[in-house]
């Protein structure tokens, strides 16, 4: 998975993505780029990268990765490997629809608020997890992509995740 972040009047964002209402899973979740390894990708790296390519159409050769983030083990064990990379803005994007509703930035600062995060405890397979969720304007990000964002926030502040 791709974690995409630009500058954009010199304040960092985030990007997300939309899953549209046809895809298999996750219907209509704000997420990052990314999906299932290919044995022809050879590293998580590459199919983060190529993930992103194939869903936003942001090229692979442009973006600098700058970090990877520790894995997320999901409530159904989805192992998910994220890396966090810089886009060049402006960038041109053109969305796959078969997959994407649409793309949303999000300036990093606002997740930096406390006063946007609203955690919530599930009970899944037995075992309680806490699910965090952030909300913009008219979307709610949460579960492992709020996970994410929760994750880099914390390194970003010179810590673990709050």
């Amino acid at each position: 998975m791709l974690v995409p972040v630009f500058y954009k009047n010199g304040e960092e964002h985030l990007l997300f993505t939309v899953r549209n209402d046809k895809v298999r899973h996750h219907k209509g979740e704000v997420c990052f780029p990314g999906g299932a390894y290919d044995p022809p990708d050879k590293t998580l790296e590459k199919t983060a990268l190529r993930e992103c390519e194939e869903e936003i159409g942001i090229p692979e050769k442009t973006i600098e990765i700058i970090g990877e983030m520790d894995d997320l083990i999901t409530p159904t064990f989805y192992r998910i490997s994220p890396f966090v990379g810089i886009l060049p803005c402006p960038y041109s994007l053109k969305i796959n629809h078969r997959e994407i509703a649409e793309v949303i930035e999000i300036p990093l600062a606002h997740f930096k608020e406390e006063k946007h995060l609203r955690l919530e405890y599930f009970e899944y397979f037995g075992e309680n997890f806490e699910i965090p969720f952030y909300s913009w304007k008219h979307q709610t990000i949460w579960g492992a992509t709020a996970r994410i964002v929760r994750q880099l926030v914390g390194l970003m502040k010179g810590g673990k995740a709050v």
